[in-house]
This record gives structure tokens, C-alpha cells and sequence, in this order.
């Protein structure tokens, strides 16, 4: 393997190059492992949403596409830019750590939690979700799991792309897409902007609640020498939308407005020592956002975070030789992390939500990997994590797969901890005559098991993968309501359970069809106030979705048909308090593609085809149906 293809696949989360199963021999995964690994040598449950597939589906929004992953639930506020939460294995989602071209995107000033909501699919190329505790890899964010996503690096032999859409609530959207390369130095830079006027978001009155969306991605390589890869990735996005206040908890018609801005950057350089056997990365990147909030009936207010990381990473390979048929790895890293995070707001006699907080976080991290004749695999990494505002946590996970290419049959075991330090807020308070801080909060933890299998049949053209997990969440942050009528936080001492079943069928019954399927059973429940076992709000104990897809015309046309059943959950209706139930609902969307040239494709999708009324939140309107026709050309 050349030094470049090696680099390229080391770089931290596959922030360099797309890696598709057609393209490469084996295909590899960047999220499993602190270097990549290929995809059969890797314990858990993975999946891997290609190019291909994103472009079948004409998805506006990533969120969109994430919703038929096994083991994954979605939930918006609403209309477009209204939050867009998703979980994985009944965890919240702030529990889930979100990464964008090696950066790491989870949002200090919001619970430490990633809003979906202006994240557009317009340039992603690639999305892996890695399911089930991450904390000894990852920190603290990954306590359920870990998405990462890949933005496009190249046009395929095209250099430049342009993107038009237009649809439904005057929904507008445009992208343009720009490539360059040389021997030694690659560039890729993408704008898109979003424009609709949205709908309602309250179950009541006429107004709506639009959105707009402007974002800017970049990344960049250099090779400096055979040894030496240099490089940078930015994003920036500038969003604006809608809401309306929910004084109890439900919205009522009105006027709110957010504005958000987003800035993420990171630079690295990896450098190649003893024959490729010993590789290093060294990278530094910054978090950076702000919302801005305007209220009809709270006023204005502001927050902001930063989040600065510097690492470095430090991999000794002992490959496997005709004397020896095991293959070894080592990875040593460190980490500084420091978020600042402050609030702005109105100030009054007893209110006043006005602060400023620091927390630094220092890491050390060990990973050790053997694979064994390339059939038996094995995983183990340790971290440490020392932080100046809560107590020292040390996570762990040891995973064991064994691949029988034989029968095309992969079955897997992973034992481990996740940790998730407490939020902001949550320690410092938001404001002291509604919501005080707790400042003596210790981190959640969790211990975890899983066991799967992945199976193939006629030549891969039948693919099936299964999985068991359970998971106990220890001392879990939960809100409770003091006789002043105020309201803080504590670690609940009892164990919060999540436990549950995924399944996902693949099958290519020809040239032009492709069927397949997911279904997840959840039982995820926490203690009450009197440590009785209650559902966590928002989690569907049934959930399943259905796809199809068809090639016609010589293959220059394509059908794309989702099918996605949530099964009823339990919420609260914050206007008394009161736990209520929100019904089952099924969307089927529809997505085509025609290729009228070889550089021109025209596209549609449908979204909500069979206009299904349904509620991700209580008291929160969702899409009705709606559509888009766009043209794209490439240059």
C-alpha cells in the first residue's frame, strides 16, 4: 500500500478521502478505532451510509437519513431549523458525539448537544454511526455512541458542480461545489444555501415559521513530502429561524427568532516514521458557535461556546510476516480540551442569568489491537480523563470478533463504559429564579454489553446483520422541582435501564433492485421520584422502516422508496405536568433521479407522500406532505 493511500486512510475520522465498499478491497471504518480498521475486523455495530445512497434519496437534511439507521430515533421541534434531536439506543442526545470532518461539533452552550436542525446533506459524501458506548476512544460525548460524517474531497474527474432545487413552502435551495488538484495538493470547497418559508409549527393559528441557511465547507491537503501530509478543514454556517414561544412547554401561535452561527476548524499534520510502522498526528481544532434569541414573550438573549482541542496521536504497527500470522497495533494519544461557555440576557431584581465558565479536560488514551490469521480480532482501549470541575473518570472497552470467510459470517462481542461530564447549565444554572445549577453533580456513567452477527448469502447479494445489547446508566443527571418553585438538577442514584434489539436486512434480488429493511425493539426506562421504573420520554419501543430501489432507463434513472414506522412513545405535556401518550405514525417518502446527460441530473423527492398527521414532540406540528424538483450539473 502507497504512503498516500496509507495517510489518507490514518487521518482521524476520514476527513481526507471517501472509502467506499466498491472502491477498496476491504472497506474500512474510521470511527471504530483511533486509526482505521477495516470494517470485518471491527467489533459493534456499525453502519455506513455510502455516497451512493445519499444520493438515491435527495435528502435536504442529514437528519433525514439517519432516521432508518437501526437503534437511531430522530425527533424535531417542528418545522426546518426548529431542534432536531436524534438518539441512539434510547440515550439522550447529548450523549451522542457528533463529528464533522474530524472535528469534534457537539455544542457546549447547548447541553453539550448537536442540533440537527442546520445540518444540510448538500455536501456530505459519507456517514458512519458507531452504536454503543465510545467514551474510552472518544470522551465524554460518546458515552451511546458516535456519528461521523465526511464531507465531499473530490467531483470524480469533475471540477466544479452546481445545484438548484425549488419545492413546496417556497422552499429554495442552491449549491455550488468546487474541486482543484495537483501532484501535491488537493482542494474542495462548497457553499449551499437553504431558503423556506416553513409552516406552523403551533396546533394553533395561521402564522409560519421560516428558515434560511447558509453554510460554507473547505478542506484542503498538502503533500509535503513521501513522509509528510499537511492539512485543514473548515466549515461555517449561518442560520436563521422561526419559532413559536411555548411559555408551558407548547408552543402557541406567535414570534421568536434564533440566530445561530456555527464556526468549525481544524488543522493536522501526519508524518510517516521506520518504514510506515510507526505514524503520527498532531491536530488542533476549535468548536466555535452562538445563538442568539429573540422571544416574543421572554425577551432577547445570547449564548456562546468555544471549544479548543489539541492532540496528538502516536501508532506502532507490528504487521504480520511469513514467521508470524499475527498482526498488532498500539496507539498512544493525548488530549487538552477547554470549553468557555457564556450567557447574555435581560437582567432584573432576583434574575439575572448573566455568567462566564471555563472547564479543561485532560485525556490519555491506549488502544491495542491483534488480529489473528485475519479471522480473529481483538480490541482494547483505556482512557483517562482528568478534569478541573468534576471528579477523574476512567472508561474502558474490549471487543472480540471472529470472521469465517468461508460461510461470509461475522460474529462479535464488546464489553464497556461511557461517561458523560454534566453540561454547563446544568453545574452553573441558567437563571436563579427558574432553574439553579448544581455545582457538586458527578459525571454519568454506563456499563455495557452487546453481541452480534453479520451474514451474508448468494455471493453478498443478501446481507443480514443482528444485534443484542443492554446498558445500565449510573447516577444519570435528572430535573427536580424544589418548594420554592424553582428547579435543579441531581445524579439519581438509581440505575436507568436500556436494552433492546436491532436488525437490518440488504438484499440486491437484481441489477436494478435493491430491497431492505430495519427494525429495532427499545425497552429503555429510568426511576422516578419514588425510584419506580418509568418509559424515557421519546422512545419508541417499535420502530422499522422498509426501502426499495430501482434502476431503469440503462440505469440512467433512479426510484428510491423509504418507509418509516415510529411506534407510539410517552411525553410530557409540560403545561400541567402530565405524562401523555403520542400515536404511531408511518411516512413513506419518495425520491427520483434522471440522468439527462452525463454531467446534468434532474431530481425530485416527496416528502410525507401519504400526508400522515403525526407529533416528534408534544404539542409540535410536524411536515405535511411536501416536494422539490432540482436540477444539478456538473462542469
Amino acid at each position: 500500500m502507497s504512503f498516500k493511500r496509507l495517510i489518507c486512510l490514518y487521518i482521524a475520522l476520514g476527513c481526507v478521502t471517501d472509502l467506499h465498499a466498491s472502491e477498496q478491497l476491504h472497506p474500512i471504518t474510521v470511527t471504530a478505532s483511533r486509526s482505521p480498521v477495516r470494517l470485518d475486523h471491527a467489533a459493534g455495530a456499525i453502519t455506513v451510509i455510502s455516497k451512493q445512497q445519499i444520493e438515491q434519496q435527495n435528502a435536504v437534511y442529514v437528519s433525514d437519513l439517519l432516521q432508518s439507521v437501526p437503534g437511531l430515533n430522530v425527533s424535531r421541534q417542528g418545522s426546518a431549523g426548529n431542534i432536531t434531536q436524534v438518539r441512539i439506543r434510547g440515550a439522550e442526545a447529548n450523549q451522542v458525539l457528533v463529528i464533522i470532518d474530524g472535528i469534534e461539533v457537539n455544542d457546549p452552550a447547548s447541553a453539550s448537544e448537536f442540533n440537527f436542525a442546520h445540518l444540510s446533506a448538500a455536501n456530505v459524501e459519507r456517514i458512519e454511526i458507531l452504536r454503543g458506548p465510545q467514551s474510552s476512544l472518544w470522551g465524554s460525548d460518546a458515552l451511546a455512541g458516535v456519528i461521523n460524517i465526511v464531507t465531499t474531497k473530490s467531483l470524480e474527474n469533475q471540477k466544479i458542480l452546481v445545484k438548484s432545487s425549488y419545492g413546496t413552502e417556497h422552499s429554495y435551495e442552491g449549491g455550488l461545489k468546487y474541486f482543484t488538484e495537483t501532484e501535491k495538493f488537493k482542494l474542495a470547497l462548497s457553499g449551499n444555501f437553504i431558503d423556506t418559508h416553513g409552516f406552523n409549527i403551533a396546533t394553533t393559528g395561521q402564522e409560519r415559521d421560516g428558515y434560511d441557511n447558509a453554510t460554507l465547507n473547505l478542506n484542503s491537503e498538502l503533500y509535503a513530502n513521501q513522509n509528510l501530509l499537511i492539512g485543514a478543514s473548515a466549515r461555517y454556517t449561518n442560520a436563521s429561524n422561526e419559532f413559536d414561544p411555548a411559555p408551558l412547554g407548547v408552543p402557541i401561535d406567535g414570534f421568536g427568532k434564533i440566530d445561530v452561527e456555527q464556526i468549525y476548524a481544524r488543522a493536522f499534520i501526519n508524518a510517516s516514521t521506520f518504514n510506515e510502522r510507526w505514524l503520527h498526528l498532531l491536530e488542533a481544532s476549535v468548536t466555535d458557535t452562538s445563538n442568539d434569541t429573540i422571544d416574543g414573550l421572554f425577551g432577547a438573549s445570547k449564548s456562546e461556546a468555544t471549544k479548543e482541542k489539541l492532540s496528538y496521536q502516536s501508532t506502532f504497527i507490528f504487521p504480520k510476516s511469513a514467521e508470524s500470522p499475527v498482526e498488532q497495533s498500539v496507539t498512544i494519544a493525548l488530549e487538552r480540551e477547554q470549553e468557555r461557555f457564556s450567557q447574555q440576557g435581560a437582567s432584573f431584581p432576583g434574575f439575572d442569568p448573566n455568567q462566564r465558565q471555563k472547564i479543561t479536560n485532560y485525556s490519555s488514551v491506549a488502544e491495542f489491537r491483534m488480529n489473528i490469521f485475519d479471522r480473529w480480532t481483538i480490541s482494547a482501549s483505556l482512557r483517562h480523563d482528568d478534569n478541573d470541575e468534576f471528579d477523574n473518570q476512567n472508561t474502558y472497552r474490549v471487543g472480540m470478533n471472529y470472521l469465517l470467510p468461508s460461510t461470509s459470517t461475522k460474529i462479535y462481542f464488546t464489553h464497556g463504559t461511557g461517561a458523560k461530564n454534566p453540561s454547563f447549565t446544568e453545574i452553573f444554572g441558567f437563571a436563579p429564579n427558574n432553574f439553579i445549577g448544581n455545582p457538586d453533580l458527578e459525571p454519568e456513567t454506563s456499563e455495557s454489553w452487546e453481541l452480534g452477527i453479520f451474514q451474508e448469502f448468494f455471493d453478498s447479494r443478501l446481507q443480514i446483520d443482528a444485534a443484542v445489547f443492554k446498558e445500565d446508566l449510573i447516577d444519570e443527571i435528572q430535573t427536580i422541582f424544589l418548594p420554592t418553585s424553582q428547579s435543579t438538577v441531581i445524579n439519581n442514584e438509581s440505575r436507568s435501564d436500556r436494552n433492546g434489539v436491532e436488525l437490518s436486512v440488504r438484499g440486491q434480488l437484481s441489477s436494478s433492485i435493491t430491497l431492505g429493511g430495519t427494525y429495532t425493539y427499545l425497552d429503555a426506562t429510568e426511576p422516578d421520584a419514588f425510584d419506580n421504573e418509568r418509559t424515557e420520554i421519546r422512545r419508541p419501543a417499535h420502530q422499522w422502516s422498509l426501502f426499495a430501489n430501482y434502476l431503469f432507463f440503462a440505469a440512467r434513472a433512479n426510484l428510491n422508496i423509504s418507509i418509516d414506522h415510529i411506534g407510539d412513545r410517552r411525553d410530557i405535556d409540560f403545561s400541567n405536568g402530565t405524562r401523555v401518550t403520542l400515536d404511531d405514525y408511518t411516512r413513506v417518502d419518495v425520491s427520483l433521479n434522471y440522468e439527462m446527460h452525463e454531467n446534468t441530473r434532474l431530481f425530485a423527492r416527496i416528502n410525507n407522500l401519504l400526508d400522515e398527521e403525526y407529533q416528534d414532540v408534544f404539542g409540535f406540528e410536524s411536515e405535511e406532505f411536501s416536494g422539490l424538483v432540482g436540477l444539478e450539473i456538473r462542469l
